[in-house]
């Protein structure tokens, strides 16, 4: 009988959750576009990658045919989620 209670009383703050957290952002949002704000990065701005260093061992396996998640994960030694760590 608690498990029930405590699974709706769970149920209900997820609930609440889906609604409140959206509506906070829009409200920060909103109070940034006030204040003049700019979020992101600045247009034409060119970011530097980690990839970098190995940008013309990318690109000559690239001109061989290789395909992208080979190419990053056979040659420069790098599994998927390793590359999301750095």
């Amino acid at each position: 009988m608690t498990h029930k209670i405590l699974l709706t009383i769970f149920a209900l703050l997820a609930e609440l959750a889906r609604y409140y957290v959206p509506e906070r952002t829009k409200q920060r949002l909103r109070a940034c576009r006030k204040q003049s704000i700019v979020l992101g990065k600045p247009k034409g701005v060119v970011q530097q990658s980690m990839y970098d260093a190995d940008r013309q061992r990318i690109l000559h396996r690239r001109a061989l045919g290789w395909l992208r998640t080979i190419t990053v994960d056979v040659s420069l030694n790098c599994d998927k989620l390793l590359c999301l760590r750095k």
